[in-house]
């Protein structure tokens, strides 16, 4: 269609419904501008521009969003929960909510009736951090381990029960499976001269680290 042309009804119709799409936000990449960890709540830079279809094709950023809540998992009414010391720039996704959550953000997480008629706004949105673009993926992964990491602390569980507990340059397991045996290897001035420890007890951390060196990765 020209610029001179009448568009058609059925045009017209498709233009409206297309203008409102635009309008209808559902997820997106977003990265950390601010975080208040006291209140897991951030302020939020959205990652993909919008584009109009009108004047020709209009591209614009979309503006910070602020007072984003932040998805921290948690369980037995908060007693349980795991937090993530987000930085800014720290990536993540951000979803937009069917309806406001005003109300509900400032109630006691009942029931509420949304106070604004708006749907799938900007302002409704919830950040989940962690997803990342394929060229900066999360390093020294595993197939099948569960790991933490915080830094140079890492914490690897493996599915047969397992476990890797590794500081800046020692592994905790190794290190208290090398202290039994030094204390099997000790001995103890006594009038005799020196002495190991009772058969005993040197037995009792024997078996102890049997049992520790099962835990080990």
């Amino acid at each position: 269609m020209t610029e001179n042309e009448t568009p058609t009804l059925a045009e017209v119709i498709n233009d409206m419904i297309e203008a409102k799409i635009l309008d209808v936000h559902v997820s997106m990449p977003g990265k950390v501008d601010t975080y208040d960890h006291t209140q897991q709540k951030a302020d939020i830079k959205p990652l993909l521009r919008k584009k109009y279809t009108v004047n020709g094709g209009t591209v614009v950023e979309i503006p910070v969003i602020p007072g984003v809540p932040v998805q921290c998992p948690a369980a037995n009414n908060g007693a349980a929960y795991i937090h993530l010391p987000l930085k800014p720039d720290d990536l993540g996704l951000i979803i937009f909510t069917d309806r406001s959550i005003d109300t509900w953000l400032s109630g006691d997480g009942e029931i509420t009736s949304p106070n604004d008629p708006r749907h799938h706004d900007l302002s409704d949105a919830i950040f989940i951090p962690g997803i990342r673009p394929f060229k900066q993926p999360l390093s020294n992964t595993s197939a099948d381990n569960f790991i933490l990491q915080n830094g140079p602390m890492r914490i690897e569980l493996d599915p047969s029960g397992k476990i890797s507990i590794t500081g800046a340059s020692n592994e905790m397991v190794s290190v208290l499976s090398d202290l039994i045996d030094h204390l099997v290897n000790a001995q103890v001035i006594t009038m005799m001269g020196p002495q190991p420890f009772l058969a005993s007890t040197v037995a009792l951390l024997e078996e102890d680290k049997t049992k520790l060196d099962t835990l080990k990765i």
